[in-house]
């Protein structure tokens, strides 16, 4: 189970770490959005145990939604967990496109994979 919290601001006060964890504080917001929209996502935990941050239910539709948050892409390590997850969930579930929210990245190259920055996401939504 997952938790988020309504103020952010309250998570980084309470957290030992100095500059708290951008990637899960980029993960609320994203879950506020949807909170906010009436929506109550869910996350997603593929058959070989990779997660995918939230799971919607298409409102026209029987399909899903999957989105996958990370603030930067760019590193290797992230780049392979977030992807591998998203990617194997898609094909489990069948889907033939799947988003990811970062902080800055952009890139529309892979015709699956969306990748938009966390201002146009929420401007799109």
């Amino acid at each position: 189970k997952k938790i988020y919290v309504i103020d952010p601001g309250l998570l980084e006060a309470m957290s030992l770490r100095m500059m708290g964890d951008r990637g899960a504080l980029l993960e609320n917001l994203v879950y506020m959005h949807f909170r906010r929209q009436g929506l109550a996502p869910e996350y997603y935990v593929t058959k070989n145990g990779a997660e995918v941050d939230f799971v919607l239910a298409a409102k026209d539709r029987d399909e899903y939604r999957l989105i996958q948050v990370c603030w930067d892409i760019h590193d290797p390590d992230t780049q392979k967990r977030e992807v591998g997850a998203l990617l194997s969930a898609m094909d489990e579930l069948g889907l033939k496109r799947g988003t990811i929210v970062t902080w800055l990245d952009e890139d529309v190259s892979d015709k699956r994979l969306e990748i938009v920055p966390a201002w146009k996401w929420l401007l799109a939504e």
